[in-house]
């Protein structure tokens, strides 16, 4: 099962109706007041690592989706370092020169579904390769 964290303003994000339609995925929203610095333990590796999410330890995203207005979004891109994938959805391409994330990408409005689901998938299979990367290089014999 994949978790997915739609970041809103609203009570509810028409992605969520989409996303929700898949059995693979278990998206959850919530308000983008509870964006909050958070450090965790890294369940795979026993690591400290700092994660700038309330409650990612808990929910452990595989991806997390900002449905909120622009400046908001380009403020929180530039302060908050992300330990996952984002996607972004957006009226247009924000001008943002520094996103810390692992990964990042936006959904244009008005959305299209087949382009949802594309972004989506790679994102989560971006955070996968990712993760077996890391594990491939703490417990490969030739490191």
């Amino acid at each position: 099962m994949k978790n997915i964290i739609i970041y809103t303003k609203n009570s509810g994000s028409s992605l969520e109706e989409y996303l929700s339609q898949n059995e693979e995925y278990s998206v959850r929203i919530k308000d983008c007041s509870e964006i909050k610095d958070y450090a965790m333990l890294n369940p795979s590796f026993g690591q400290k690592i700092t994660v700038y999410i309330k409650d990612i330890s808990y929910w452990n995203p595989s991806l997390i989706i900002f449905d909120m207005p622009a400046d908001d979004v380009q403020n929180l891109l530039m302060t908050t370092k992300f330990a996952v994938p984002i996607l972004i959805k957006a009226d247009n391409i924000l001008d943002i020169t520094l996103v810390r994330a692992d990964a990042y990408d936006y959904i244009l409005t008005p959305i299209n579904n087949k382009e949802l689901s594309v972004r989506v998938k790679n994102l989560i299979k971006v955070k996968e390769l990712k993760e077996s990367i890391d594990v491939v290089s703490t417990s490969d014999e030739l490191t």
